[in-house]
């Protein structure tokens, strides 16, 4: 039985340039984009945070959950409520996961500087993607790019992001 992964954005902004780069694999990964007080009941998730969110979403079950966090996120976590995620940083600090390492009005290169397990199970390996960013908000690419990385396998992610 294949698993399932349900991408929550909460942000609009986040959502539809996610669903714009991304081909989303049949059933297999759903995205959905809602107000701050949501409640969510799934087995695999990923939160993709904005600048701005200061809570998680409420998790009904206990499921497998991953955290595109930017650095620049002043999320507040109840005591102990860090244990129950994986996170994965991005933005413009060497200590971020995946940073921006150049930018130019045609190109971008982002460099995953940590390696994580993807959805699919394979190792997202250290590396520099070139990407054309001419059409992107470049505020949002970093998690958007981060969240393309984890829900597809690096072939995909180029086939999408081109």
């Amino acid at each position: 039985m294949d698993k399932s992964l349900t991408v929550f954005f909460d942000s609009e902004n986040l959502y539809r340039e996610f669903l714009s780069v991304c081909k989303l694999n049949g059933n297999k990964i759903t995205a959905i984009q809602s107000a701050e007080k949501c409640r969510l009941y799934c087995g695999h998730l990923l939160i993709v945070c904005c600048k701005n969110t200061k809570k998680l979403p409420e998790i009904i079950s206990p499921c497998d959950v991953t955290v595109i966090l930017d650095s620049e996120c002043r999320l507040i976590l109840r005591e102990n409520e860090a244990e129950n995620y994986k996170f994965i940083t991005c933005g413009y600090s060497s200590k971020d996961s995946v940073t921006l390492s150049s930018i130019t009005n045609e190109k971008s290169v982002v460099s995953i500087q940590r390696g994580f397990i993807n959805f699919n199970g394979n190792r997202v390996e250290p590396m520099d993607l070139v990407i054309d960013c001419n059409y992107r908000n470049c505020g949002n690419m970093l998690p958007i790019v981060t969240a393309q990385l984890f829900c597809c396998d690096k072939l995909d992610l180029d086939n999408s992001l081109v």
